[in-house]
């Protein structure tokens, strides 16, 4: 199911949102992005994302900022088992996207696991490997 979040694409793939973000990621971005996640999330216990960075621009500082918020008040409630898979994208990109990551991993205890991998390939791949991790963790059939 293909839907917009503003200028960006999001399609769900069964257990994996797959985000094309298409210029800067705003505030409001953020807002709706973590609404559909949540709402994703929730029946399943963990969080798959796959992010392609070939038309990324930059994550204004609120919308950082809101974000951490949002993963703060969720740990509260438990565990977070949550990946994030990027892709493509130029340096700048790639350097925009892992420092933000970053920084959520650590308010994360490291429940939010990053990778910056060249291809879709890859990325899926690594989502492969998180969901039947995660799965065990929470005791669900593969």
């Amino acid at each position: 199911m293909d839907q917009r979040v503003g200028a960006h694409l999001l399609q769900i793939e069964g257990d994996v949102l797959y985000l094309t973000p298409h210029g800067d990621f705003t505030l409001a971005d953020m807002k709706a992005f973590t609404a559909i996640a949540e709402k994703h999330a929730m029946p399943l216990g963990y969080q798959l994302i796959l992010v392609d960075l070939a038309a990324a621009g930059t994550v204004p500082a609120e919308a950082r900022r809101y974000s951490a918020e949002q993963v703060r008040a969720a740990k509260l409630h438990g565990p977070i088992y949550a990946a994030t898979a990027l892709f493509g994208g130029g340096p700048i990109a790639r350097g925009v996207a892992s420092l933000y990551l970053s920084a959520l991993r650590i308010l994360t205890s490291g429940a939010q696991t990053t990778h910056m991998v060249k291809t879709i390939d890859e990325a899926r791949a690594i989502l492969a490997e998180r969901r039947e991790y995660f799965r065990a963790q929470l005791k669900l059939a593969p």
